[in-house]
């Protein structure tokens, strides 16, 4: 198969990721093309209604998505890569350090709820905590306002990469920042 968007998986990685797809049964559309679909979503930063339409339509797409993340499989998909990543580079597949760090990020008036001011960095807007290994691949994120203190959110943010706590906006940074 020939990739037509930079997004799209080559057969040696679609090969890699399609037995975690084999327990679902797809009527009308090709697992690997909604995953390609997801992939140029992200990517592109486009809206659902906007994919172009060489993917599966928009609503098939999404509905997987959604279903895949609340079945946790994305994340899984994205754990397999990060373990395929660390072995080729001649490390254990699972780390044994990681480094958190914390990034305030101003925000627009329109930003809606989950908007703080963080008085040490003068910034109106969201903070992120992330964590990442020793080879820089992400772990664990988690997104609130910025005028959380860094040490009370800390404990969120272990939770999440011990898997302790799950929102629908967490798991959706986590998988794709």
């Amino acid at each position: 198969m020939s990739s037509r968007y930079p997004t799209d998986l080559t057969d040696a990685e679609w090969k890699r990721i399609e037995p975690i797809f084999d327990r679902f049964r797809f009527d009308e559309h090709d697992p690997r093309e909604l995953i390609n679909a997801v992939f140029y979503l992200v990517k592109s930063g486009c809206q659902w209604r906007m994919l172009p339409e060489e993917f599966p339509p928009w609503r098939a797409a999404h509905y997987h998505f959604r279903k895949w993340r609340k079945l946790n499989l994305l994340q899984r998909l994205c754990d397999r890569i990060r373990r395929a990543a660390r072995v080729a580079a001649g490390r254990d597949p699972s780390p044994s350090a990681a480094v958190i760090d914390t990034q305030s990020v101003d925000t627009e008036r329109q930003g809606g709820p989950g908007r703080g001011r963080d008085p040490n960095k003068q910034v109106t807007g969201r903070k992120r905590h992330v964590i990442v290994d020793t080879l820089g691949l992400l772990l664990a994120v988690v997104v609130h306002s910025a005028n959380e203190n860094d040490a009370q959110s800390a404990p969120s943010v272990l939770g999440r990469l011990l898997g302790q706590s799950r929102t629908p906006e967490g798991d959706l940074c986590r998988q794709w920042v």
